[in-house]
């Protein structure tokens, strides 16, 4: 038994518009959708089957970048994140590059979703001289000598289908599996229907040293460090957590597809010369795309999922800047405590 509800839900919501779905088990064994093939806003759109249709949904809906542009999109896949665990450490490898001095203090390795991390080669480190740094700063900066300014925004609404499945699935014969062993409950899953389009600003602002001209430089990797644990959090952010647990019918998994790219521009930030001035700065772009799944297990039938279940399944899948906010926030400080911070460890500025 399938029981299919559609919602059309912003990624920063207004108030989210359901929109209801009526679906009858078919008469006859499942074809593929009349129109197989379309592009829309620059989305090429097909159909295949599913590799996976024990999962109760045989065919997927597969969008790629078109148009002109479409060879500078990278395409990448990720699954949710396994949790760390207690006390572990929050520094990052950047793929490729091999652990350098101590002065660079964001190579080591630590539990991390599994995916390619977006780099951060192309990140702006912007040297201000002494001289002018109190002048330039908002006061709450004055004091620091090294600032990483990042901002995320969310482009468009996300279009998703969220379908109930029986645990354990239905046999040929309308009856569970007489072997079946673990707990009986609900396997929520939501299915990505158009693409979610994310962009992550960031420049990096340090302070120049009067005397020692190489500070400056060890002040903005250390702000790089800040730049690519931002990164994680956004992609982590997006895929949510692997926490599956079939036997307990319990957790939550994704198998996320996305595609990503970098420019340059120039915006003003809050904090530096009254947002007056604008700094060159890297925008990364990241569009999750079909056939982007999130799963959700619930040790409770279909019939007794509650609408605040499904909303906060909902919450946790579309919410993605506000939860990018509040783990970002602690994923900073913790970084900090494991790093130090340059203002504190160094006499004079």
């Amino acid at each position: 038994m399938v029981v299919v509800a559609a919602l059309r839900v912003s990624a920063d919501p207004p108030p989210p518009r359901k929109v209801p779905v009526e679906l009858d088990p078919p008469a006859k064994p499942t074809t593929a959708p009349a129109e197989q093939e379309f592009t829309k806003d620059g989305w090429h759109y097909r159909v295949q089957k599913s590799g996976q249709t024990a999962g109760g949904v045989p065919w997927e809906l597969i969008a790629t970048p078109s148009g002109p542009d479409a060879e500078t999109w990278r395409r990448e896949e990720m699954t949710g994140v396994v949790p760390a665990p207690k006390g572990a450490s929050v520094r990052r490898m950047i793929p490729g590059k091999a652990p350098v001095k101590e002065g660079v203090r964001h190579v080591e390795e630590m539990p991390r979703p599994v995916h390619k991390t977006l780099n951060i080669d192309e990140i702006p480190i912007i040297k201000v001289p002494d001289i002018v740094w109190t002048g330039w700063m908002a006061k709450d900066l004055q004091e620091v000598v090294g600032i990483h300014f990042h901002e995320l925004t969310a482009a468009n609404p996300a279009q998703i289908l969220y379908t109930l499945h029986k645990v354990p699935a239905d046999g040929p014969d309308g009856k569970p599996p007489a072997d079946y062993k673990g707990k009986v409950g609900t396997r929520l899953e939501a299915t990505l229907l158009s693409p979610m389009r994310f962009a992550l600003d960031q420049t990096v602002v340090v302070r120049e040293h009067r005397l020692k001209k190489d500070l400056a430089q060890k002040r903005g990797e250390h702000e790089i460090g800040h730049a690519g644990m931002s990164q994680d959090v956004l992609l982590s952010s997006i895929a949510g957590p692997e926490t599956w647990d079939e036997a307990a019918c319990t957790g939550r998994r994704a198998k996320v597809t996305y595609y990503w790219k970098r420019e340059k521009l120039g915006r003003n930030w809050t904090g530096y010369r009254n947002a007056s001035t604008q700094l060159l700065t890297a925008r990364t772009i990241v569009v999750v795309a079909p056939p982007t799944r999130w799963s959700m297990l619930l040790p409770v039938p279909p019939d007794k999922v509650t609408q605040k279940q499904l909303d906060a399944f909902n919450e946790a899948i579309v919410l993605t800047t506000a939860k990018f906010a509040s783990v970002d926030r602690d994923a900073q400080a913790k970084f900090h405590a494991e790093h130090g911070e340059f203002e504190q460890e160094e006499a004079g500025h």
